[in-house]
């Protein structure tokens, strides 16, 4: 099977899925469980913990037949030493490879065959595994799940197979992106700590070297229950469904307490001024990539800058959005950008393409003149209705569909959110003032800046 059928941070976001429709989110009272806590968000939802430390999620929902079951651990290439970058990236692809009890992809056969959907991603920080299938599939999903976290085959043989996959979609990946290798430069300066700054993927040199010992080794030791949540939304009775959770999670073993990540410091969000250009024989045409250090989510001012980030460049009504690309010259071709989040540091960023040079330096200037323009006059209250709209917008869409609830639910554990703080959070970014964004604009925006301009050869 191809290996981009499974994975990619893109398709997380996917909700086309012509059997799932958008859910009605409600308020309900959540059901009381033994040992559960009931939660209220939009959504309710249960939490529960099994004496192996396996962090449990529960949330009914009677809208369509199916289920959701996310598997998620907490290990992401920020966990790799020096020259194994990829062996976090390689773990994904191997959890396809059977275990003690179920053969090779037999997993994935199964869930296509009973026309469920499935999908994997691992970050710096976490791996995650989901699927959707008809709920009464839910006890064979969870068997399955409990198998590969208790028995995972690795194997020299299997091991090889998936490190010649990743030399594939390494150079399939450099032929998508003409403009990878100054991505690659801008990551190391923006991020010059190797544990969030290196590629997800690795690099060739690294995955010809990495062992199936060594697969083992990281297999064993973060891949345990007690560094792990399961998260079930969907058409469930919910006792039944911790009845089945402990039949088939109770008895894995629970594995060493690992130590927590060093936190980073306030001088972690600095840099120094830095420009550099990159010449690409790939490049069609000029570019640049702009970058800030913010502090990480959830601080006391990532609530403003997120709103800022919708100012400045989500939307097709965003400043960046009405004067690189809408008007009629249209100065760039492309425009990507926002706030890029790697377990808690954070940057936010700029990315444009231009037709020639003349055009490029014009979308420098523009970026640093609307920029200026929030540092020295406040926003109106109608651009900051509008921005909040289209923010409150995706917001909501994080819980749209059995699968978006999971991951939602999911991700807010994997980033410690407190579950209380859930019920809140919405409002904490739609009760941003002008006077705040002003604040936080001179706050973060100077010329601690990193640029890095690509010219074509």
């Amino acid at each position: 099977m191809p290996l981009f059928v499974l994975r990619g941070r893109t398709r997380m976001r996917n909700r086309t899925w012509s059997w799932l429709v958008l859910s009605v989110c409600i308020f309900l009272a959540g059901t009381s469980l033994d040992a559960q806590i009931k939660r209220r968000y939009p959504f309710p939802f249960s939490t529960f913990q099994l004496k192996n430390g396996l962090t449990v999620i529960l949330s009914g929902e009677d809208a369509l037949p199916v289920v959701t079951v996310v598997v998620a651990y907490k290990v992401g290439s920020m966990h790799e030493d020096l020259d194994k970058a990829g062996l976090a990236y390689l773990l994904e692809n191997l959890m396809l490879e059977g275990s003690r009890n179920v053969g090779r992809m037999q997993h994935v056969s199964f869930i296509q065959r009973i026309g469920g959907r499935l999908n994997a991603t691992t970050e710096r920080d976490r791996a995650i595994f989901y699927q959707t299938v008809p709920s009464h599939h839910l006890a064979t999903m969870l068997w399955l799940e409990s198998d590969r976290m208790m028995s995972l085959s690795i194997n020299q043989a299997n091991v090889g197979h998936w490190k010649k996959e990743l030399a594939l979609e390494l150079s399939r990946r450099e032929d998508r992106d003409p403009y990878l290798k100054g991505s690659q430069v801008f990551d190391a300066l923006l991020y010059p700590d190797f544990s969030i700054g290196h590629s997800t993927i690795g690099e060739q040199p690294d995955i010809d070297d990495l062992t199936a010992a060594e697969a083992r080794s990281f297999y064993r030791t973060y891949y345990r229950p007690n560094n792990a949540v399961l998260c079930i939304v969907g058409n469930i009775d919910l006792n039944r469904a911790e009845n089945l959770v402990r039949k088939y999670f109770q008895g894995l073993p629970r594995g060493e307490d690992l130590p927590a990540h060093a936190a980073s410091n306030d001088s972690d969000f600095r840099i120094e001024g830095y420009t550099e250009t990159v010449e690409s024989a790939r490049a069609s045409s000029p570019a640049f990539f702009l970058g800030y250090r913010i502090p990480k989510a959830r601080s006391i001012d990532f609530y403003a800058l997120t709103i800022i980030e919708y100012i400045m460049i989500r939307g097709n009504s965003s400043r960046l959005h009405e004067r690189l690309i809408k008007r009629e010259e249209r100065l760039a071709s492309q425009l990507s950008g926002g706030i890029d989040t790697r377990h808690d540091q954070a940057a936010f960023r700029f990315f444009v393409a231009s037709s020639n040079e003349l055009k490029k330096e014009r979308c420098q200037k523009e970026i640093f003149s609307e920029l200026n323009k929030l540092k020295s006059s406040m926003v109106s209250e109608k651009e900051l209705a509008k921005a909040k709209s289209v923010f409150k917008r995706d917001y909501v869409n994080q819980y749209a569909t059995t699968v978006d609830k999971a991951l939602f639910l999911t991700h807010s554990w994997l980033s410690e959110v407190p579950w209380d703080e859930l019920a809140t959070e919405l409002d904490e970014y739609l009760n941003i003032t002008p006077q705040r964004i002003f604040y936080t604009m001179g706050k973060y925006f100077d010329q601690d800046r990193i640029l890095v301009n690509i010219k074509t050869r």
